[in-house]
């Protein structure tokens, strides 16, 4: 495990400040970025969540919607053979 960040509170023109060493702000620095870079990655992720989400919701809508009569391929739906007709021979 890294070692912890040390600082100093230091006063400058009456304001508090917090005083770090270069390569304790380097080690701050890289962080935010990594940080930044997995929020946009988690960013692009919802995203892509949201739209796969909504097209799901739209292939059950068309799989739930009934077939009907006259539209192309409506009536190859009522030739296919069905599962149970293999049970009655």
């Amino acid at each position: 495990m890294r070692r912890k960040i040390e600082h100093r509170v230091v006063t400058m023109d009456g304001q508090s400040m917090i005083a770090l060493t270069v390569a304790d702000f380097e080690r701050l620095d890289a962080a935010r970025r990594q940080l930044g870079a997995s929020e946009a990655q988690a960013h692009q992720l919802r995203q892509q969540l949201k739209d796969t989400r909504r097209r799901v919701a739209r292939l059950e809508g068309l799989l739930a919607a009934p077939v009907r009569p006259g539209l192309p391929g409506a009536d190859a739906c009522h030739r296919c053979p069905h599962p149970s007709d293999d049970l009655d021979s």
